[in-house]
């Protein structure tokens, strides 16, 4: 039976990037849309890192292949590593007024989070055509 919610623990970065990093799927439109919305709305500067990039950067490195193809990861410059749905609200927490977000990692909450993080990430490809379908990204 395959697992329905992936809950990751924070994992910490061997070399910590010089600036907050959001590593994500660069082939998913929903994924590129989003990712795209937090770096220019973002109050610090904040790099980001397709899959196909990953390699150039020395992170993840605790974690198998499966398990980096399988979600979004936020890195801070401290090189603290978090996955998964906590990763986007991380990252969202760069935004004006992010700190709503954190909310999203409160206790029970977190469930919810996980959850629709883990059917958006399970989907990307249905997500991605609803989201070029909506105009809501460039091609990719």
């Amino acid at each position: 039976m395959r697992t329905f919610l992936r809950f990751h623990p924070v994992t910490r970065a061997a070399t910590p990037p010089d600036t907050h990093l959001l590593v994500y799927d660069g082939d998913c439109s929903f994924c590129v849309a989003s990712v795209e919305f937090i770096r220019k709305h973002s109050r610090t500067t904040i790099t980001l890192v397709p899959f196909s990039q990953l390699p150039q950067y020395d992170l993840l490195g605790s974690l198998d292949q499966r398990k980096i193809l399988a979600s979004a990861h936020y890195i801070t410059p401290e090189g603290i590593e978090y996955h998964g749905g906590e990763s986007i609200t991380r990252a969202l927490r760069l935004l004006p007024g992010g700190w709503v977000f954190g909310l999203f990692d409160l206790w029970g909450v977190t469930l919810v989070r996980e959850l629709a993080y883990t059917l958006l990430a399970s989907n990307r490809a249905v997500v991605s055509k609803l989201t070029r379908l909506l105009r809501l990204s460039r091609p990719v």
